[in-house]
């Protein structure tokens, strides 16, 4: 079976991982019509090519289309996707990174989902493959639209970009934010949860997110900084705190020294600021031993500061009486 389906992958320096990722979509119960690979400039387009030519007979037999367009300069995935959509000729688009793959009725399952529900988007869970540890699956969560707050679901279990799939008229409204160098999936689900679109959860686990450890070349605070602040007013505040912390905390432990500066800069930061508490807990994080311990206190404390106050405050009382 086929459908008018455009399986878009963004590709930087994946030549060792990028023969699975194509396999797992010729080997789809439900075949796409055509695959879209934007190369972001990498350093091993070459072997790209030959992967292709290698399995040019299969995908000829599946009689499925290849569009192959490399970047001149590196752009970042969130360009690469976006340019991918733009070049793509089908009706629905699945999103699939290089690294990753499918198991074999992801696509099946999620076209049925999307047309049962009559949607114009539609996400699942992820089945997450680490290096040692194997697979397990991570049962995502669904969009609270009746919520207040419908994008705290990014401090849950969001879902993933392999799962995204979606009819392509919908990227007129919808589409990733090039400037972002980290968080663009975020961005994407965050728009999503924002607008009118309808978005429907599919309760199935066939995309697999492969983390093999090791790399810390896409690691970019001031780009994830940027994106929380940006849309602070959208999310819940004791949520939103809660995450300020564990960004600190991670750029802690990545080596930043700047964090007085940063507080005074992102204004979700700013209820760090004075607190020597915090700031002297954080930069503590950098002590491997004592990491676990001070991070269980920081959230505690954000969780049941208002308890303690509001206890402080009478027993005060009922000692002045």
């Amino acid at each position: 079976m086929k459908e008018s389906i455009s399986v878009v992958i963004p590709y930087f320096n994946d030549s060792a991982k990028i023969k699975r990722c194509i396999e797992s979509i010729l080997h789809q119960s439900l075949l796409p019509s055509e695959i879209v690979i934007v190369d972001d400039a990498s350093a091993d387009s070459k072997k790209l090519e030959d992967t292709l030519k290698a399995l040019q007979l299969e995908i000829k037999e599946a009689e499925i289309k290849v569009i192959y367009r490399r970047n001149t300069e590196n752009m970042n995935g969130a360009y690469s996707r976006n340019l991918g959509v733009k070049l793509s000729n089908s009706i629905y688009i699945a999103f699939l990174d290089s690294d990753d793959y499918w198991l074999e009725k992801h696509l099946e399952l999620s076209f049925n989902g999307l047309v049962e529900a009559n949607a114009d988007f539609v996400y699942s869970n992820i089945v997450y493959e680490g290096a040692s540890k194997g697979r397990k699956i991570i049962t995502v969560e669904e969009i609270d639209y009746k919520s207040q707050f419908p994008a705290d679901i990014l401090f849950g279990k969001p879902p993933q970009t392999n799962s995204f799939f979606f009819q392509k008229k919908i990227s007129n409204e919808i589409s990733f934010d090039e400037s972002l160098k980290r968080h663009q999936d975020y961005q994407f689900i965050f728009d999503l949860a924002l607008s009118d679109l309808s978005v429907k959860y599919l309760n199935f686990s066939t995309s697999v997110y492969c983390d093999e450890g090791g790399s810390n070349s896409r690691f970019h605070m001031t780009s994830m900084y940027n994106f929380w602040n940006q849309r602070r007013l959208h999310f819940s505040e004791k949520k939103l705190k809660q995450k300020a912390v564990s960004l600190m905390v991670t750029a802690r432990i990545a080596g930043s020294l700047s964090i007085e500066d940063d507080i005074n800069k992102y204004e979700f930061l700013h209820f760090l600021g004075g607190n020597i508490c915090y700031i002297f807990a954080i930069k503590l994080m950098a002590r491997p031993h004592l990491r676990r311990v001070i991070s269980y206190a920081l959230q505690f404390t954000i969780d049941y500061r208002s308890f303690f106050i509001k206890a402080y405050k009478k027993f005060k009382s009922t000692k002045s009486a």
